[in-house]
């Protein structure tokens, strides 16, 4: 009998193994998934997606002329907004709207209020103790 290089047992077990590496990456994508959902679901979370698609430059070309080391550097930087942009659009596409929305909003006056870093506060001790 002659034997055509598989056999039935590291068959089973290669698939046991490819099983459980499917669970751990679908359960992986699950938690980024539900942790995102929760992020878009404060203010605050919200303009901190926006700041790094911002920061990403989305919305910008990354070639930079004459330079191919600064132009795949730009390129890098943008796929992570991209990335980051193509997950709030396939889990919650109505929230790039209100992201959109509210990063272009006047700040309310209790966001404008200074902090104790520019009031000049910060080497004053607390009334309270």
């Amino acid at each position: 009998m002659q034997n055509d290089g598989r056999d039935s047992l590291g068959e089973l077990g290669s698939q046991a193994h490819e099983e459980r590496r499917n669970r751990s990456v679908r359960s992986r994508q699950q938690r980024h998934d539900s942790a995102l959902c929760h992020v878009l679901d404060h203010a605050l979370g919200r303009a901190l997606v926006w700041a790094i698609l911002e920061r990403a430059r989305v919305f910008h070309l990354s070639h930079t002329a004459g330079d191919p080391y600064l132009t795949a550097f730009g390129e890098g930087r943008r796929d992570i907004g991209l990335w980051l942009l193509a997950d709030v659009m396939r889990l919650r596409p109505q929230a790039y709207a209100r992201i959109s929305e509210e990063a272009q909003a006047p700040p309310l006056a209790a966001d404008r209020r200074p902090s104790e870093f520019e009031k000049g506060d910060f080497d004053k001790k607390d009334p309270s103790k």
